[in-house]
């Protein structure tokens, strides 16, 4: 009987592996993985195909495993405009970096492949600078949009999409997500909220569907005062602090002036009322989070810091409480999802490029986070897009 080969992993390796995962064999409901690792602390060594499905349960490179030291600290590809504000702001997730290079690789296949059918630009990249005034820069933004000035009835998720359908209309690639690949790795919206990545071409904008509803908004509109700027980075909290970027002021102020316009607040605010109820009206009014509405009458000195510090506070928790319960989604949620991670005009490009043979259905599955997925899976999504026929 043939002896199976054995791997020695050494113990820097697997201390490393629980640290970038998070995950540690002594946490309450750990994966299985940690406490097979944890074995081999203690002297046991795996087979190769042991050692192969722990790395694709722990999301890591199985030839990292096989080092004799621990790779170098994951950094963030993109400015980081996050403060302290934000957690993992040293160590960024494996679900983070895992967004961030999936945008990267749809934004340059749509380049590529827009560029081998016409020569465009982009021209709202790089049409703003940060001598421009916000007010002048969110009515810029309302036009290329071509938006009115206060949203039409709707539920938070409707603006959201209202604002995604007119961005790809202005050929801007907007991404969205929850997770990446399960609902075991949910993205954390206490460490970014959303990302752009900014390009003459096919400039991204990306939002943590994770996140607060009524945030959504504002995050969209903060990504794309980058995108104007010309400028790729990845943002965090929508409360300035000391430590904030100019940019990054810069981007919140116009985003906050996009979606809730001075004047027209100005004119609908309500001074006695109590400020956080107030600021829950306005908020639907707006369609936006009743945190940029409480951070709009700080702003504006409608309110003291101590107020507005009160207010802030309650609403967070008030927030973390209803994230939690609706943390469930039913299958259209899913589809939606399906349908929006990757952006439609990126959808559509590549069941088209896949019709032509231009590319692979399983390169096609993976670029558009649908996993193992085939020529069914593909062809369910072109249902959603309109796209008739089977691949």
């Amino acid at each position: 009987m043939a002896v199976k080969e054995r791997i020695e992993v050494k113990p820097a390796i697997i201390h490393w592996m629980f640290e970038r995962t998070g995950k540690h064999p002594d946490q309450e409901g750990a994966p299985a993985w940690t406490r097979e690792a944890a074995r081999w602390l203690k002297g046991g060594k795996p087979t190769p195909e042991q050692l192969l499905n722990t790395t694709r349960s722990a999301h890591i490179a199985y030839y990292h495993l096989l080092e004799d030291e621990p790779p170098p600290k994951a950094v963030v590809p993109l400015p980081d405009m996050r403060t302290t504000d934000n957690c993992e702001i040293i160590k960024p997730s494996l679900e983070l970096l895992e967004a961030v290079h999936l945008c990267e690789w749809r934004q340059e296949w749509y380049r590529e492949n827009l560029l081998e059918l016409t020569d465009y630009s982009c021209d709202l990249v790089g049409s703003a600078s940060l001598q421009d005034s916000p007010e002048s820069v969110a009515n810029k933004m309302r036009d290329l949009l071509k938006l009115p000035l206060i949203p039409e009835a709707g539920s938070w998720e409707d603006r959201l999409q209202q604002l995604a359908e007119a961005a790809e209309l202005a050929n801007v690639l907007v991404m969205r997500a929850m997770m990446m690949e399960n609902r075991h790795r949910m993205l954390n919206p206490k460490e970014f909220r959303g990302f752009a990545l900014a390009d003459d071409v096919a400039p991204v904008i990306f939002i943590n569907l994770a996140d607060n509803q009524g945030i959504q908004a504002f995050a969209f509109a903060h990504e794309f005062a980058h995108l104007m700027l010309g400028k790729t980075a990845l943002s965090g909290s929508p409360r300035p602090t000391e430590e904030t970027h100019d940019e990054e002021q810069w981007c919140s102020a116009v985003a906050t002036e996009f979606l809730v316009p001075t004047r027209d607040f100005q004119k609908e605010y309500n001074e006695t009322n109590d400020p956080l109820k107030e600021a829950r009206r306005l908020s639907r009014r707006y369609r936006v989070s009743t945190l940029v509405t409480l951070i709009r009458q700080k702003t504006l000195g409608l309110i003291s810091n101590t107020q507005f510090q009160a207010a802030y506070d309650a609403e967070k928790a008030s927030m973390a409480a209803r994230l939690k319960a609706n943390s469930e989604h039913d299958q259209s949620w899913v589809r939606f999802c399906q349908l929006n991670a990757a952006s439609p005009l990126v959808c559509r490009a590549v069941i088209y490029s896949v019709r032509a043979q231009k590319m692979t259905e399983r390169t096609a599955c993976k670029m558009l986070g649908l996993g193992f997925g085939n020529s069914q899976s593909l062809s369910e999504l072109g249902e959603l897009l309109g796209i008739e026929g089977q691949l």
